[in-house]
């Protein structure tokens, strides 16, 4: 299927280069929001999500850790 391999290269280049994850995160969006149906009627395309779904986790961990520093660097900016 070529959704797949183009959901495939999108995660590869993300994984390789996370600073280009803005630009392709929203082919990544499109293809998921215009092929859902696919992914989810077809049990194999359906596991063969599981590298986007760890790439999402990996990101959503670092943002995490990302947004709690710049909270304690707010709080230092603010006293002093």
């Amino acid at each position: 299927v070529n959704v797949m391999n183009l959901l495939t290269k999108i995660v590869e280049r993300i994984s390789r280069r996370p600073a280009r994850a803005s630009v392709l995160g929203v082919w990544l969006m499109c293809l998921m929001k215009c092929h859902a149906g696919l992914f989810m009627s077809h049990e194999i395309l359906a596991r063969k999500l599981a590298p986007v779904q760890g790439l999402l986790k990996e990101r959503m961990e670092t943002m995490g850790d990302l947004v709690r520093l710049d909270g304690r660097l707010g709080i230092l900016d603010f006293l002093m």
